[in-house]
Parts: structure tokens; C-alpha cells; sequence
């Protein structure tokens, strides 16, 4: 049972007081000495219980880190992978892209003879991994997604040439290309 300083003031007399201190004093005073002088294996085995524990945090925090260091490295293996399945597929779809290119540069030399469009061609914009753009030379200038500057029937039979070679690249598939009114923008000299 513990008493508080202040009760033992208040509710004590003087005379009390004194024997408590003359007895109490000497009896710290004893206790503090026989601490100083314990047999020395109290005092190691206090200190080996705390050194055990420091050492099993220890054991534990190592295992941790570990683990740490194995999921670290996994994760840095499967954003290696990824990436490099990233590039494979952009390398292929880049030589996809290329050789529509080529077929859409001679599909508009025939829709378009003597204009002042030159090097129709797809690319694959920087930064982006699921985009397709298209991108030409227009009076000499070169232009990289030119829908701005485009008329409505070169935009339409840019669009045309780019579907229909998109669908030879596929010639085994099966699949309908629904062509709907795509010479409708074009002008008298492009429709024939």
C-alpha cells in the first residue's frame, strides 16, 4: 500500500514524525546499501535478461530487414519485366506501324497525285502507350498530328488509308470493315 507524503504531514502528529524519520531513514539508508552490495549474479542476470532482449529485437529486426530486402528485390524484378515486355511490344508495334506507313504513303499518292502532302505515316507519340497518331509533311513543313491543319477530306481519306491498311495487315482474319459514305467530304477531283 502506497501513502502519499502529504497524508502522512497532515494526519500525523509531531512526535510521529519523528519516530518515522529516526526509524524510516535508517532502514532506506540499509536497503540502498544492501542494493550497492548484491551477490554480482543478480546484478548479470538483470543485465543478461536486457541484453537478451536488445539482442532478440535485434534477431528480429535482421529477419525483417531480410524480408524487406527479398520483397524489394522481386519488386524490382517484376518492373524489370514489365518493362522489357513494355518495349517488346512497342518494337512490334513500331514495325507494325512501319510497314502500314509504307502502304499508306502509296495508297495517298493514288488518292491524292501531285498535293503538297508528302510522307503520310503513323508513329507511336513519345510518352504514350496506347496511341497511334499521324503525321505528315504539309507544304514542306513537317507536322506531327496535323488534324488543325487538315481539310476534312484529307483528314477522311488520311482516316481511310490508315483503316484499310490496318485491315491487310490482318488478311487472315475474318472481320467486316464497314465503310460509311467516306468519300462524302471529299471534292470532285478526289472522288473518282
Amino acid at each position: 500500500m502506497r501513502l502519499p507524503p502529504r497524508i502522512i504531514r497532515t494526519s500525523c502528529r509531531e512526535k510521529e514524525l519523528e519516530v518515522i524519520e529516526v526509524d524510516f531513514c535508517p532502514i532506506v539508508k540499509a536497503a540502498m546499501i544492501a542494493s550497492e552490495n548484491a551477490p554480482r549474479d543478480v546484478q548479470e542476470i538483470s543485465g543478461d535478461k536486457e541484453i537478451v532482449e536488445v539482442a532478440k529485437r535485434i534477431f528480429e529486426a535482421s529477419e525483417l530487414a531480410s524480408s524487406m530486402e527479398r520483397a524489394a528485390t522481386l519488386v524490382s524484378f517484376v518492373n524489370s519485366l514489365e518493362q522489357s515486355v513494355r518495349h517488346e511490344i512497342k518494337s512490334r508495334a513500331q514495325m507494325i506501324v512501319d510497314d502500314i506507313s509504307a502502304d499508306i504513303r502509296d495508297m495517298w499518292a493514288i488518292l491524292h497525285p501531285q498535293e503538297p502532302i508528302k510522307d503520310v505515316h503513323l508513329y507511336l507519340p513519345e510518352g504514350a502507350d496506347k496511341a497511334i497518331d499521324i503525321g505528315l509533311t504539309f507544304h514542306d513543313v513537317k507536322q506531327d498530328s496535323p488534324r488543325l491543319t487538315l481539310s476534312e477530306a484529307i483528314a477522311t481519306a488520311s482516316a481511310f488509308a490508315s483503316s484499310w491498311q490496318w485491315r491487310v495487315q490482318e488478311p487472315n482474319e475474318d472481320r467486316p470493315l464497314i465503310l460509311d459514305d467516306v468519300v462524302v467530304s471529299f471534292d470532285r477531283n478526289h472522288r473518282v
